[in-house]
């Protein structure tokens, strides 16, 4: 029997009040380069965006301003290629910031005798991602750890479930119809901000709070004043439909979250966050 375990995110979405500019279809599209490389600046793409030249910091670092139409996850395939003999480690980042700490952050690049395409990290289950709060001008930079890797070229795509075809990607079946920019009208509404205040989550069944700092296990977990601690509490507990697990916002976990119990379409089970920050709108996050 399948659990019904629906997530509420307490997130808002962004849009805007007129459709001003046009829509592209495809993805961004990168030529890569050589690590250590003097580079020359070529690049392509769908978009026919203007791109920075690559830059190397020293001999294991490849960098490069990607201009992102669009806030959200950005998908990244790489197609890269290993000589060996031993497999190629690879990390990533975006504009000098990786809140990832653990394999999730690495890219593993098995020896072959030609290039191949990747799009999983080195964490099982875990794609090759990267989010962007502001539409702009992004930096996009690899690091090579270990090995003889060289990048040949990048996809990036909003489209999750994109699948490789030949040296593309087909977006069939794409909800946002394949599209990278989604137009901002002239006319701010009510929408999802980087620095926007969220409102405290009203849950219709019954609340718990999680406060990594001031929390404690043994409590009832109903209040902020009783939070519970750890998210280790949180996954020893069953929750009911209308249930809320809200945690400490700016808050850092150090385990992982895998609650139990059933939500149903009328009455979810909301993950949620509470509380202030030196940024309102911060998030929870999970170390590692």
């Amino acid at each position: 029997m399948t659990t019904l375990f629906p997530i509420l995110c307490a997130a808002r979405l962004a849009w805007s009040a007129s459709g001003a500019g046009t829509q592209e279809a495809g993805m961004l599209e990168l030529e890569g380069r050589a690590f250590g490389k003097v580079d020359t600046g070529a690049y392509s793409g769908p978009q026919q965006q203007t791109l920075a030249l690559w830059k190397t910091e020293g001999d294991n670092t490849l960098s490069r301003t990607v201009h992102f139409p669009t806030r959200g996850v950005w998908y990244v395939w790489l197609k890269v290629r290993c000589a060996g003999p031993w497999p190629a480690l690879l990390t990533y980042d975006l504009d000098g910031v990786q809140p990832l700490l653990s394999a999730r952050k690495d890219i593993l690049v098995q020896p072959a005798p030609g290039s191949a395409w990747l799009s999983w990290s080195r964490f099982p289950g875990f794609r090759i991602e990267v989010h962007v709060d502001e539409p702009g001008d992004h930096v996009l930079r690899f690091t090579r750890v270990s090995g003889n890797a060289e990048i040949d070229r990048i996809l990036l795509t909003l489209f999750f479930s994109a699948k490789l075809s030949g040296d593309t990607l087909d977006l069939a079946g794409d909800p946002g119809g394949g599209s990278v920019n989604f137009p901002r009208g002239d006319l701010s509404v009510d929408g999802w901000r980087k620095d926007a205040p969220l409102a405290d989550v009203k849950a219709s069944g019954t609340a718990y709070y999680v406060d990594p700092e001031h929390g404690d296990d043994t409590g009832a977990g109903t209040s902020a004043a009783k939070a519970w601690k750890s998210l280790a509490r949180v996954n020893a507990a069953t929750f009911a439909p209308g249930d809320a697990i809200l945690l400490k916002r700016g808050a850092t976990f150090e385990e992982g979250l895998a609650p139990r119990g059933s939500g149903t379409e009328q009455a979810w089970i909301t993950l949620a966050s509470y509380g202030t920050s030196e940024h309102q709108s911060s998030r929870p996050r999970r170390r590692g």
